[in-house]
């Protein structure tokens, strides 16, 4: 048997897919999924920009409007975003959100604590789980990432895969 990164990529993608809970396996070199990573902010944007439509509707529409439209709402909400991780750091934004022009947009949704609440489930079941391979990672190479994981566009874990048999 030859083991080979691509293999592990395989089998780590398809277990994450099939039984991890993740809606997708991006390719991150292909072309319909290169424009989905914004390689400046470091955000899958189309992830991100699905998720706050489908689980805030409201909240999104007065962000447009905020941002004098769709578009600019696209680039404002990331660069407020990207920049409230660097601040924040990752794991605070996703549990608190985050604050932009005093609208509160909740980035992530937990598990309930119980059933009881059926709203509660269904929006913790609207999150994005996503996992990209050979993501591209900076605007000025061609450098990738074997694997990264997504929770609603933002990024969580990286992965970079290595086989013992050459040393590596």
């Amino acid at each position: 048997m030859t083991v080979s990164e691509r293999g592990f990529e395989d089998a780590i993608t398809a277990s994450l897919v099939e039984l991890g809970g993740y809606r997708v396996c991006k390719w991150g070199t292909k072309p319909e999924w290169s424009a989905d990573f914004d390689r400046v902010r470091g955000l899958d944007t189309a992830e991100l920009f699905a998720f706050l439509a489908e689980t805030q509707p409201k909240v999104w529409e007065r962000l447009v409007a905020v941002h004098g439209g769709e578009a600019g709402a696209h680039q404002q909400f990331a660069d407020r975003l990207a920049k409230q991780i660097d601040e924040r750091g990752t794991v605070d934004v996703l549990r608190h959100g985050v604050n932009d022009h005093g609208i509160e947009v909740r980035l992530a949704f937990f598990k309930p604590a119980h059933g009881l609440t059926p709203e509660l489930t269904d929006r913790y079941l609207a999150n994005r789980l996503t996992v990209t391979r050979q993501l591209a990672y900076d605007a000025a190479s061609s450098k990738t990432l074997d694997l990264c994981l997504f929770v609603n566009g933002i990024p969580v874990a990286t992965a970079e895969l290595q086989k013992p048999l050459t040393h590596q």
